[in-house]
């Protein structure tokens, strides 16, 4: 699942490169890529105990998978992947996309909206319908971006045709 997931965000990423008439660095690719491995070096660190902590927390107490991340480590995958990244001397436009992806304010770079609208993208490709909780972070990352909200479906339309065609090359679904 994080594997389609992180492909499919890096796929959408070059797709609004592409649309964008804001120039995005190429480096909004790899950071979309790479946005969820804070889940791995949790997973790795904490183990399954800690994880089903927060699953459980997220579905009893009515929070999201990200605030049960903050309430049961006092931090989240995202705050953990800029940490590791930034340790691994990856560009700081990387950095900054992997840390930023759960944000949604006036002061992010491309590369930060360009990820978090990727890993919008990525959830709205598997999904039969969109969370309404991320409709108004789509809507605001498509209007920091300068692109039309009328592109979104042609967006989310080519991504997963790419994916499609990725996914039968190499074999998975």
């Amino acid at each position: 699942e994080l594997w389609r997931h992180s492909v499919a965000a890096s796929l959408a990423a070059d797709v609004l490169r592409s649309r964008s008439p804001r120039a995005v660095p190429m480096e909004a690719s790899t950071a979309a890529l790479l946005h969820d491995f804070g889940k791995l070096v949790m997973a790795k660190h904490f183990g399954a105990p800690l994880l089903d902590r927060v699953a459980a927390a997220a579905a009893n107490e009515g929070m999201t998978r990200l605030e049960a991340e903050k309430s049961v480590f006092g931090f989240t995958h995202a705050e953990v992947g800029g940490v590791v990244s930034e340790r691994w001397n990856l560009p700081l436009a990387v950095v900054d996309g992997i840390r930023d992806h759960h944000r949604c304010d006036d002061d992010m770079s491309v590369v930060s909206r360009v990820v978090a609208l990727s890993d919008v993208i990525a959830d709205d490709m598997f999904v039969d319908e969109l969370d309404p909780l991320l409709w108004d972070l789509r809507d605001a990352h498509m209007h920091g971006l300068r692109i039309d909200a009328d592109t979104y479906p042609n967006v989310l339309a080519t991504a997963t045709e790419q994916y499609a065609q990725l996914a039968a090359r190499y074999g998975v679904n």
